[in-house]
């Protein structure tokens, strides 16, 4: 069961380099920049009000249970689901040449490597807890109070978080000595975007189509967020453990095959 236990408790073994290596890199983003973390909540909010006006006002997609005109209905649901992607998004690509950019600590040997994609995942995840942040603010706003089903919003995406672990593990490895991964991720990534329901409900779906959705793990935990902070409705057990169990699974086989491919990086980098 060692290949399973060690990517999970990998973080607490490495969280002092952890810590440090997130932090650098979050401030590192907005460094140099006039408005500086700013940014953080500019961005979000910013995007959400171009998508809800391309696909709302133009478009004249509607979400069920709100108002024709509801633009801020769509609007938080959109929020919701973009923050979710984002988080895989961000993973996704730059995984390809996150050990490509790191070559200075490849090749050093007390440097622990693996805890590289971790930091990318962190990087982002701190991204999307301003972005929840600003959504549960809005929310609070311009609706009313989120139900307490907000609290769960840590454990309700932890399945993915795992799964995209797994993913930043597995495209980090393979990239260092297949470069083309990195000219493919970019568009997978937008096929992801627009084949999740991030600008639509899942229930749009036509239903020959909308089975397929549960092949998608990006769809169950947007709609889990949704559900959380804008319904106060929380996910089956059987449903979330099962995708629980799939994510670490996924971790699993990620970072076993970064580990056997990790000596021979620093020939290739």
């Amino acid at each position: 069961m060692r290949f399973l236990w060690d990517p999970l408790t990998l973080p607490a073994r490495h969280r002092v380099l952890l810590r440090r290596l997130a932090r650098r890199e979050f401030e590192a983003r907005y460094r140099g920049s006039i408005l500086g973390l700013a940014w953080a909540v500019i961005t979000p909010v910013a995007m959400m009000a171009v998508y809800t006006f391309v696909f709302h006002s133009v478009l004249a997609a509607r979400w069920p249970g709100h108002a024709v005109d509801d633009r801020m209905g769509y609007a938080l649901n959109l929020l919701a689901g973009l923050i979710v992607f984002n988080v895989i998004a961000e993973c996704l690509g730059r995984a390809p040449r996150l050990i490509l950019e790191n070559p200075s600590y490849v090749k050093k040997l007390v440097f622990p490597v693996e805890i590289l994609p971790v930091v990318a995942l962190l990087g982002a995840m701190i991204s999307a807890s301003i972005g929840c942040l600003v959504l549960l603010l809005i929310q609070w706003t311009m609706v009313g109070p989120p139900s307490l089903a907000i609290l769960l919003l840590p454990l309700l995406v932890m399945p993915l978080l795992f799964l995209c672990l797994g993913a930043t593990y597995l495209l980090a490895a393979l990239g260092v000595f297949l470069r083309d991964i990195g000219q493919i991720i970019g568009p997978l990534v937008m096929v992801l975007m627009f084949l999740s329901p991030v600008f639509y409900p899942a229930e749009s779906v036509p239903q020959p189509w909308r089975d397929w959705l549960v092949l998608n793990p990006l769809a169950a935990t947007i709609g889990w967020v949704r559900g959380a902070v804008l319904l106060g409705n929380l996910p089956s057990a059987g449903t979330y453990f099962g995708q629980l169990v799939a994510g670490i699974l996924f971790l699993a086989l990620g970072y076993r095959t970064f580990m056997a491919l990790r000596p021979s990086f620093a020939d290739v980098v």
